[in-house]
């Protein structure tokens, strides 16, 4: 299964919208979600948040074969990378790495933008909900 996931921010009122969608091989929607997170300090955060709501969804869905997918680079490289993380949400990377062992096989990559379009409407819509 193919698991995309965003995150938006309101910086103003610090809320977060979180987008997952998860599509089988053919393409075919199995499952989508959209959540709004209050107090969220940052986009890093919000997207480091997404991710792991990503693997938990993916996993109480029953799914064990992912392909994670997000276009926030730093958090997939963070995520991909075997020495701990320093930075402000390195607790939260070394949640998203423990989480991985729920799969049978979990891969993590870097999309761009537009190949992540529909994750990003959902999380803007997940400001809102």
């Amino acid at each position: 299964m193919k698991v995309n996931f965003d995150g938006a921010l309101d910086k103003d009122s610090r809320i977060g919208g979180i987008g997952i969608i998860i599509r089988d091989s053919a393409g075919l929607v199995m499952a989508a979600k959209a959540v709004n997170v209050h107090d969220v300090a940052d986009s890093f955060t919000i997207k480091a948040i997404a991710v792991i709501q990503a693997m938990k969804f993916a996993s109480t869905q029953g799914f064990r074969h992912v392909i994670l997918e997000g276009d926030a680079s730093s958090i997939i490289k963070s995520l991909n990378r075997a020495d701990s993380d320093l930075s402000p949400i390195g607790c939260l990377i070394d949640e998203g790495r423990i989480l991985t062992s729920c799969f049978h096989s979990c891969i993590v990559s870097h999309v761009s933008r537009q190949g992540n379009e529909v994750a990003h409407s959902l999380a803007r819509y997940g400001l809102s909900v």
